[in-house]
């Protein structure tokens, strides 16, 4: 029992770094509107875009985006625009913009007609790379869903199919996905990275199909986890993923989390205890919220403007409300996190807002 406790101490350590950051410490965030600086030239003139929707994270530079413009954030807390670049190599839309911890892809479309996107370009900082020829080399009509990254290695899923490209190659590899899920379909299937591969969450209808993904393989591991059928919150830090889900049907609210590596699981229910408001059965924050790694805590916003805080051991932290109504927020390092969507200004007209986060 000593080996086990030390050695989940040890791996608790290594996902979350050595924190020595208390509760009553992680409640005093910094916060830094940048908003100010975001750039006003935009891929369609005709078209407004009243919030931010999307950042992408390499650990100390972000971008930034919306459908109509795109931004790169650095973190000396300085604005680049990224939009021109776009419309010369003919953009029209952005669909998305995935990281894997070097640079970024940017996903979109030539023509506002296309059902998919025909557009792919790789930005490590400075530099752009074409890369649409993997966008050609997908099924025809198949939806392109939420790419992920890692060291150069993207995964690629689309309404039916799953396909792994590395970025030094021309060509993408189809990976036969598990039985149950090409014989039913699925309406959406999203990836975390891990330490030693991906957690991919598929959703067919109410239902939810929970899988460790190395590369090749897949493992079942809804029920360890227990994500079947609940509402779930899901954040990586590259490492681990914080999974947080919330029972709100139940005659008692209950907010349960676990951490997961793709090999060992740990149960940190008891850390989440301050989540629920047992004298009006409430939970304290909206069930699905984003969760991001700032490399120190784990922050939790939700679309109702509630904030928590979770360091990996002491209880979590229920902070002030937010400001703003943030839509994306994307990971960073020693205490450093952003967060993009929008505010009304005192017009009540909604405005795109860029906030940065240092602990």
């Amino acid at each position: 029992m000593l080996r086990q406790r030390l050695s989940f101490a040890v791996l608790m350590a290594l996902v979350f770094g050595t924190l020595t950051v208390n509760s009553a410490m992680a409640a005093s965030l910094n916060w830094t509107d940048l908003s100010a600086q975001i750039p006003t030239t935009t891929l369609d003139e005709t078209a407004d875009y009243p919030l931010l929707s999307f950042a992408s994270s390499r650990g100390t530079e972000w971008l930034v985006g919306n459908p109509n413009q795109l931004f790169q954030v650095t973190s000396q807390q300085k604005i680049f625009d990224l939009t021109p670049d776009l419309k010369k190599f003919g953009f029209q839309k952005i669909r998305q913009v995935a990281s894997d911890g070097q640079g970024w892809i940017v996903v979109g479309d030539s023509s506002p007609w296309y059902s998919q996107p025909d557009l792919a370009f790789l930005y490590d900082g400075m530099y752009w790379k074409n890369a649409s020829g993997v966008m050609a080399s997908l099924p025809p009509q198949e939806w392109v869903g939420q790419i992920i990254g890692k060291r150069g290695l993207w995964i690629i899923p689309t309404s039916r199919s799953l396909f792994v490209w590395q970025s030094s190659l021309k060509t993408i590899a189809n990976i036969p996905l598990p039985k149950n899920l090409m014989d039913s379909g699925f309406d959406k299937m999203d990836f975390y990275a891990l330490k030693y591969g991906w957690l991919m969450v598929v959703e067919t209808g109410p239902d939810k199909h929970c899988y460790f993904f190395d590369g090749q393989n897949f493992q079942d591991v809804g029920r360890r986890l227990g994500l079947m059928n609940k509402t779930t919150s899901i954040g990586s830090n590259g490492a681990a993923a914080l999974i947080v889900t919330a029972q709100t049907d139940a005659k008692t609210p209950k907010v349960t989390a676990t951490y997961f590596d793709g090999r060992s699981s740990y149960k940190l229910d008891a850390h989440f205890r301050a989540c629920v408001d047992q004298k009006n059965k409430a939970i304290k924050f909206f069930p699905e919220s984003d969760i991001v790694w700032d490399g120190k805590n784990w922050l939790m916003l939700d679309y109702r403007n509630h904030l928590t805080s979770f360091n990996g051991r002491s209880a979590v932290s229920v902070l002030p409300d937010t400001r703003d109504i943030f839509v994306s927020s994307a990971y960073g390092t020693s205490g450093t996190s952003l967060h993009v969507g929008f505010a009304k200004n005192n017009r009540d007209e909604l405005v795109p807002r860029v906030v940065m986060t240092v602990e």
